[in-house]
């Protein structure tokens, strides 16, 4: 990287660190060991990513949210193929 990095440049992770900080280990007893760590952080990435809502996100939880855009990428997907296939009226 030639330059120092912005909190700006990457704003999902930030904003995950943020939740992780403030909403999930403050929450939570301060592990002991690197298992009890491992175990506190996989908790975090279930919890954000399937349980907890946004509401940037529409009310959705972050799996939902990309569910939901992978089903209209799909969609669209699918369409613009069929598009192609059609022969044209010109």
């Amino acid at each position: 990287m030639s330059h120092p990095g912005h909190p700006w440049e990457n704003s999902p992770i930030e904003r995950w660190w943020n939740d992780f900080k403030l909403i999930w280990i403050n929450k939570h007893p301060r592990p002991k060991t690197l298992a009890e760590l491992e175990q506190l952080v996989k908790g975090a990435i279930e919890y954000f990513n399937t349980k907890r809502a946004y509401t940037s996100k529409n009310g959705l939880t972050a799996e939902q949210f990309r569910n939901q855009a992978d089903r209209k990428s799909t969609r669209l997907n699918s369409s613009h193929k069929m598009e192609s296939r059609m022969p044209s009226s010109a």
